[in-house]
């Protein structure tokens, strides 16, 4: 593990440099310049990320459960990093910042994850947004889970936390290949 930054390795040494919900913390002119220098000619670069754009499956009752956990996520994402608003471009900037003239960027990538009412709870929680918010109001990030995790399963019918759901996510990827 190294910074993305300062790569390890000798110039035009590498054949593919792939990132996953890591790329919007990184300097991006450094990145670029570094992927410019590591990658061989024909070298390829795959970065991705989920986005924020995140709904919820379970019956009859999808559309409410999504607007039940929006109202929480929209309340973390108060205490997002700055950084989040290369997600929220969809990788934009982290496209256009590649020095590639071969580049793609793809933005409608859904994937439907299994999951449990206590596993969109527990990703929450795990979120920097959610730790950031933690630290500055326990009490309030505490409660605010399991207020959000109470009135799911109360929207579900179900008492069980370990309730199926289908937890929809789309992401992005940028792809760029070394002329």
């Amino acid at each position: 593990v190294c910074p993305a930054e300062e790569l390890p390795f000798q110039d035009g040494s590498v054949d593919v440099l792939t990132s996953f919900t890591a790329a919007h913390w990184f300097h991006l002119e450094r990145f670029a310049r570094e992927a410019q220098r590591v990658l061989r000619p024909g070298g390829c670069v795959a970065i991705s990320t989920y986005t924020l754009d995140m709904s919820l499956r379970h019956g009859e009752c999808s559309q409410q459960l999504t607007r039940v956990f929006r109202e929480c996520w929209d309340e973390i994402l108060k205490y997002s990093n700055d950084k989040v608003k290369y997600v929220l471009d969809d990788y934009k900037a982290i496209f256009e910042v590649l020095p590639f003239p071969d580049k793609k960027r793809i933005t409608d990538i859904y994937d439907p994850i299994p999951m449990t009412v206590e596993g969109v709870v527990g990703y929450m929680e795990s979120t920097s947004s959610y730790q950031t918010f933690k630290k500055n109001d326990p009490t309030a990030a505490t409660s605010l889970l399991q207020e959000t995790e109470k009135r799911m399963l109360e929207t579900m019918g179900v008492s069980s936390r370990e309730t199926p759901v289908e937890f929809l996510v789309r992401h992005v990827c940028v792809l760029g290949c070394k002329g």
